[in-house]
């Protein structure tokens, strides 16, 4: 039998079951209360810290910006080793229609080593490259960082050597259910990429596309506008469906590099 043939024959990962997906947003939902938050290492701010690198190609940015996407290519030249998992347990789940279920995640690190190789496969730099290139033509918005919530669902201890680039969708994702998170702890752990803005600018009609396309619920229409509020994660979703393009995205930072390193680095060991 083919590998093709196995992965198809695979199920979710037992945690991204349908029971598993109800735990996860019960996790969320607890942890958003001042004391747990800090007990749960999933909501913990010294276990996990992740942004989204978002891959609109109408981004304003000045010349010696680079694109959110050259983050992730960045860290994967980095890395000593580097694995695929070949399909998304999220969108494999919900059997999803709206994107492929066979971009699955990006690992990183020494424990990338130890999922199972079921359905995980070891990979080199070239082929990590087009696999972040093909995600990214798909319209799959890389969350790349510390993430301890995956070291449950494969079953990783967690020694500080996993680094997660999740190519996620607005409709399954289990990080939708950050929704559930207050402000304060996703600036802490779900941090906005560095010089990153977004605004809606006049020609907004209120139309509330936006506002359903949110995953997070940071977006309200308000007197036949939209206003984005403070849970937004600046992942640039909004923008790519603003049927108007109403709303810009900009980013300005010529060291993205060098800052998402001194904040993520110190979570997690790629080498």
């Amino acid at each position: 039998m083919s590998r093709k043939a196995l992965i198809d024959r695979q199920p979710p990962f037992p945690a991204l079951n349908k029971l598993g997906m109800k735990f996860f947003e019960l996790v969320f939902k607890t942890g958003g209360l001042p004391v747990l938050r800090d007990l749960h290492p999933w909501t913990n701010r010294k276990k996990t810290n992740v942004s989204w690198l978002p891959i609109n190609q109408n981004i304003e940015r000045t010349a010696s910006t680079p694109a959110p996407a050259e983050v992730v290519a960045d860290y994967i030249n980095r890395a000593k080793h580097l694995s695929i998992v070949d399909f998304c347990g999220c969108r494999r789940n919900l059997q999803c229609q709206d994107y492929p279920e066979e971009i699955g995640c990006l690992f990183m690190g020494e424990s990338s080593l130890e999922i199972r190789s079921e359905y995980n496969h070891q990979v080199t730099r070239d082929k990590a490259l087009l696999h972040l290139e093909k995600a990214v033509k798909a319209n799959l918005v890389p969350v790349m960082g510390k993430a301890r919530v995956d070291n449950f669902i494969f079953q990783v201890p967690d020694k500080g050597k996993l680094l997660t680039v999740c190519f996620c969708c607005e409709c399954c994702c289990i990080t939708r259910f950050m929704r559930h998170l207050p402000a304060e702890r996703l600036n802490e752990i779900f941090v906005p990429l560095e010089g990153l803005s977004v605004e809606v600018d006049h020609t907004c009609i209120g139309c509330g596309t936006c506002e359903k396309k949110c995953f997070i619920g940071a977006i309200t229409i308000e007197n036949g506008r939209s206003v984005i509020g403070e849970k937004c994660r600046l992942c640039g979703r909004c923008a790519r469906f603003c049927p108007q393009g109403a709303i810009k995205l900009r980013l300005n930072n010529p060291r993205l590099k060098e800052d998402y390193r001194r904040r993520v680095d110190p979570h997690v060991q790629i080498g």
